[in-house]
């Protein structure tokens, strides 16, 4: 086993999980005694690759999500990732394994099942939470490719997801009792996101409102929030950032007339603070449609709070509503998207009466903890003395 090696699997490109591209920032500043392969896909949506300049990380990409190839061609890129990716697993027989989601669980499945007494430690960490009738109901190769996967659970060392709720859906899916390895990794942005305090606005409009990240027309209340948009007259100018395409999304304006909306196009996640900055209002606007919607905090929370923006999100992401608050700015409100007709603008944007309070939730002390819990702080601390 090659000591301080570490085998990061991410089938999907991490570019499009800025919670991973934060990740790998702490551990090349951090972890500089670690050597960090990282074995992910690169896609066209990705407008700039991540690219570390840290000599600890080392980004190898076996396959390109290309949604314009046939299914045989698709498939063909994810066993070239698997295959080429177990076989560096195989020569690196790094001190830890430690893959993002069940996509990218397969290279691990094999090998711990062709080295089934090596001494690899493994980590396992969920973005999101797949509900059984999605699974079952799902692709084919991932089925089959989860079902190889839950041996590989109590061999773990620690195993997360991003909130105690989807946890608990997991445990109780799995029927695991996994005790101090199940581990809670939220998706919280860097300390130098956090904004010094925000003036109150000077004028009261138009309120600038933004959306940043994916466009989903029917899982998100996209369309019902420009129509809410149109019908403020100027009172509210709304624009979207995506490294999606937006064109259903325009052609959706055009068709309907609708004003003040806008699609603005990719803004690079370290370029985000800046851009967010200039507006009063974050949305996120998941309908809900699926479990994972229903119980989400979004990553997008936490940074429209950083950055010192009002968060507005759907109250039917039930698990974001802990973190409700009117008693301050930035407010964060539960909306009802379906009823905008009912909201009260003026009380909703007013900060009359109300201190300002910024986020206490960033990614340092979170990555700091888990780090130490796995004894990967010790070379640092013996280093540093």
């Amino acid at each position: 086993m090659q000591k301080n090696n570490i085998a990061l699997l991410h089938f999907n490109p991490i570019e499009l999980y800025p919670p991973v591209i934060n990740l790998l920032n702490y551990m090349a500043d951090q972890l500089p005694d670690y050597k960090v392969c990282v074995f992910t896909c690169s896609t066209t949506e990705a407008k700039l690759p991540y690219r570390s300049k840290a000599k600890n990380i080392r980004i190898e990409r076996f396959a390109d999500l290309d949604h314009s190839l046939s299914v045989t061609q698709r498939y063909r890129n994810y066993f070239r990732f698997y295959y080429k990716t177990y076989k560096y697993l195989q020569t690196l027989h790094p001190e830890w394994i430690w893959y993002f989601e069940t996509i990218s669980a397969l290279p691990v499945s094999w090998y711990f099942k062709h080295r089934p007494f090596q001494d690899s430690k493994l980590l396992i960490h969920y973005h999101e939470y797949v509900a059984p009738e999605e699974y079952q109901n799902g692709p084919l190769m991932i089925r089959w490719i989860h079902h190889g996967e839950k041996k590989l659970y109590q061999r773990a060392q620690y195993l997360s997801h991003t909130n105690g709720k989807r946890m608990d859906l997991f445990l109780s899916d799995e029927k695991l009792s996994l005790g101090a390895k199940a581990h809670i990794f939220p998706n919280y942005p860097p300390k130098s996101w956090i904004a010094g305090e925000k003036r109150k606005r000077e004028k009261e409009y138009p309120i600038r409102i933004v959306h940043a990240g994916s466009i989903g027309m029917d899982s998100l209340y996209i369309k019902e929030f420009c129509r809410w948009v149109h019908q403020q007259g100027g009172r509210v100018e709304f624009d979207i950032y995506s490294n999606q395409s937006t064109q259903a999304l325009a052609d959706f304006l055009s068709s309907e007339g609708l004003q003040f909306s806008h699609t603005k196009g990719y803004i690079p996640y370290e370029d985000l603070p800046n851009v967010l900055g200039k507006y009063d209002v974050g949305v996120i606007l998941y309908k809900g449609v699926i479990t994972n919607h229903i119980y989400a905090v979004s990553n997008k929370l936490f940074e429209y709070w950083a950055c010192g923006l009002d968060v507005w999100f759907s109250d039917k992401m039930l698990s974001s509503l802990e973190y409700a608050r009117s008693d301050f700015y930035p407010k964060l409100l539960p909306m009802n998207f379906e009823q905008l007709d009912q909201l009260d603008l003026v009380a909703a944007i007013s900060h009359e009466g109300l201190g300002y309070q910024s986020t206490p939730y960033y990614c340092e002390p979170l990555f700091e903890a888990f780090f130490e819990q796995c004894g990967m702080m010790e070379n640092r601390e013996n280093r540093e003395c």
